[in-house]
């Protein structure tokens, strides 16, 4: 007889997992969505599989060791295989916590965030489960129903859809989700960042809070009209997070000290029509004091010589980087006046255009490397195109001192009424505020 008993147990224990092996797999959800296509989180590539813990209790004392063993597996077969977003996992107890709040704790140990428990009362020839299942992320229950099929109960049984509401439960109720950590950002209004969530988070007031994955290292740009970028970096753990974004004004003037040609002193002001971008200036270079630094063109070096001529500049430009920026590139043209101011051999003075040459147009090009926002430091670059009326004038007014033999200024282009001067470079600083 006990051979008899273990052969049938044997039998059984096949067909219910020839059964089981019928349940076909079901589709998989869109992460993120749950039954009624509500998104759950908008950050996809975070998202993870629901953790399900699973209580099992028999409420009376008429089922065997084999029909607990039976009835167990089979619910944990079908539940495993409901919902590939769902991980359904054994309790580290066989006893259930009787509360809510027991179940709560069991389930955190284990990391889970859902259970389901079902409750197995009567024999198998008349069979009753109690089923529901808890969502402890939405605090939410869903699937709360009663099997009773009022016939015997057996491996076969089981195996044909005995156990369908527990999958279409799990599977119609739970889908991927997202741990986050709520981050609040304070900042003045109309402010943009980036860098946080899978679209740009826009300041409709003066602050707003995000819920954001955790944990995780996040680099963020907040930008504002008319002020600088904000680039930082933070890490989230598992405590809240808050971000006060100070952004500072974009510079609408400023004042350039430079030497040209490292000789001759000059400056600009400028106004920026749009904030550290756009903007116009005027300024001077004068010749009237300028330092040698080689020796041989006028006796010994350093030699402060004077030429009493000024050019008088108006230029508009635009930087082609973004603010906020190390290094900059900005570019522009403008025009120039020339003039003159010496003294006539009379003693009287002498101011106005310089005749040879009284106008001319420049491009220029720079860089600028900024420390800091209110100081930079540039070089730039702007050919000098002289109209000349007169050539050789414009030579002996424009070199005195160091005028070649044959008439040639290397870096000098002359034309029938221009001359192209290339070699015109200014170092300086740019203060901006």
């Amino acid at each position: 007889m006990k051979g008899l008993r273990t052969t049938n147990a044997k039998r059984l224990f096949a067909m219910l997992v020839a059964g089981l092996a019928l349940i076909g797999p079901v589709s998989a959800q869109d992460p993120g969505t749950n039954a009624s296509n509500e998104p759950i989180v908008e950050f996809a590539t975070f998202s993870r599989p629901r953790r399900m813990i699973f209580f099992f209790e028999v409420t009376e004392d008429t089922l065997t060791e084999y029909d607990r063993f039976v009835l167990y597996n089979s619910i944990m077969a079908t539940a495993g295989s409901a919902n590939p977003d769902v991980i359904v996992l054994e309790a580290p107890d066989t006893t259930v916590p009787p509360t809510l709040e027991g179940k709560h704790d069991l389930a955190r140990i284990i990391d889970a965030d859902a259970w389901l428990y079902v409750s197995i009362a009567g024999s198998m020839d008349d069979l009753r489960a109690e089923i529901e299942t808890f969502d402890i992320l939405r605090q939410t229950y869903y699937g709360a129903l009663t099997i009773q099929p009022g016939v015997r109960t057996d491996a076969r049984t089981l195996s044909r859809g005995f156990w369908d509401p527990i999958a279409e439960t799990i599977r119609s109720s739970y889908g991927q989700v997202v741990d986050t950590v709520e981050v609040r950002i304070t900042g003045k209004p109309g402010t943009r960042i980036t860098g946080l969530a899978e679209t740009a988070i826009e300041l409709a007031g003066t602050e707003i809070t995000v819920p954001l994955p955790n944990p995780a290292t996040y680099t963020y740009r907040a930008e504002l009209v008319g002020h600088y970028p904000i680039d930082d970096t933070f890490y989230l753990g598992f405590d809240s997070v808050e971000i006060e974004l100070e952004h500072v004004r974009g510079a609408k003037w400023g004042v350039e000290l430079y030497g040209n040609n490292i000789q001759f002193p000059g400056m600009n002001v400028t106004r920026y029509l749009i904030p550290a971008t756009a903007f116009v200036r005027t300024g001077f270079t004068t010749y009237a004091l300028g330092v040698y630094l080689v020796e041989g063109f006028s006796g010994n070096a350093p030699l402060v010589s004077g030429n009493p001529l000024t050019n008088l500049f108006a230029h508009t430009g635009l930087y082609f980087s973004e603010p906020g920026l190390d290094l900059r590139l900005y570019g522009g043209g403008g025009a120039f006046l020339r003039l003159v101011h010496d003294f006539a051999a009379d003693g009287g003075p002498v101011f106005g255009l310089e005749p040879t040459a009284p106008f001319g147009f420049t491009p220029f090009a720079g860089i600028e490397y900024s420390p800091w926002l209110s100081l930079r430091f540039f070089v730039e670059y702007a050919p000098l195109l002289y109209r000349t009326v007169d050539s050789d004038e414009f030579r002996a007014r424009s070199f005195p001192l160091h005028l070649y033999s044959d008439g040639r200024i290397p870096g000098y282009l002359f034309f029938d009424s221009f001359a192209l001067d290339l070699r015109n470079v200014a170092v300086g600083v740019r203060f901006m505020w």
